[in-house]
């Protein structure tokens, strides 16, 4: 990986590099990716991430698809700044591992993994504690293959076939050599050719994940409801509750029937659909 690296900054001038530097962009969560097992765009699936490790929509002022680009190409050798951190609930935990606060930085945590498994282990019973560990060590993981590249698989089209591949295998030097040879940006238009050819061979229902993903639905269904509770208190007129309250109710259905449209199943598989549906 280090030879990778090497001869691709040489055969780049430093210039053209510095150009395509910025290519982690919001525009990559358009990309359909592969991961555990379901094709879905890389804005959910970094969304998803971002919030399942840090708890936070963003890592710092960083959009979660550009952080996640970030952290991915690390161990390709493009570093950034970004500090991402993970809250540690339970005191025992913090104590036991002399963590002074709850949000403590994933590569502090990444260091100390093997006693934070080995410390699992010791855990015969089921307690709150094990719980707890269990849970930071799963964010620990899957941020460890982010930082590796390998948490995302992307099209790649090699003649008339196609078959999905982890991010390091993707960018070979071979690509990004010969489009940097007519192109300032050979990072983005490499990536840019994956969502290309997936789309020639099967289409872009993908995208309406996107679409899904973007539209916010339940926080529009929320906002829907708390203005019809406001103008039901503040307005003796019925009619501006009744509107609040149909166009929630219409929200609320669109919302599932993508859902299930997106999932190819009855939205009744765990709590959140259930209440939803239920509702």
């Amino acid at each position: 990986m280090k030879s990778f690296v090497f001869i691709l900054l040489l055969s780049l001038s430093f210039s053209t590099f510095s150009a395509d530097i910025d290519f982690c962009t919001d525009k990559l969560g358009n990309l359909p990716i592969q991961q555990g097992g379901r094709i879905k765009p890389l804005y959910v699936h970094a969304a998803e991430s971002i919030k399942y490790i840090t708890e936070k929509s963003k890592v710092g002022d960083v959009s979660a698809v550009t952080a996640y680009c970030f952290l991915s190409f690390h161990s390709m050798g493009i570093d950034n700044k970004l500090v991402w951190k993970a809250t540690v609930q339970h005191h025992q935990l913090r104590e036991k591992f002399e963590l002074k606060e709850k949000r403590v930085s994933l590569d502090t945590l990444l260091e100390t993994k093997d006693e934070l498994v080995l410390e699992w282990r010791k855990q015969k019973d089921e307690t709150s504690y094990k719980k707890s560990l269990d849970k930071l060590l799963r964010r620990i993981q899957l941020y460890e293959e982010i930082k590796n590249g390998a948490n995302w698989l992307l099209y790649e089209k090699i003649e008339s076939e196609g078959k999905w591949v982890i991010l390091p295998e993707f960018l070979k030097k071979e690509k990004v050599e010969k489009e940097s040879k007519s192109s300032t940006t050979p990072f983005s238009n490499v990536l840019m050719k994956s969502e290309s050819d997936y789309i020639s061979d099967h289409g872009d229902d993908f995208k309406l994940e996107l679409t899904f993903a973007k539209l916010k639905l339940p926080l529009w269904a929320l906002s829907l409801t708390l203005l019809g509770l406001a103008s039901l208190v503040l307005t003796s007129n019925l009619y501006a509750p009744l509107f609040f309250a149909l166009s929630t109710v219409a929200v609320e259905t669109v919302y599932i029937t993508l859902r299930v449209i997106i999932s190819g199943r009855a939205p009744v598989t765990n709590m959140y659909e259930t209440v939803l549906f239920s509702g």
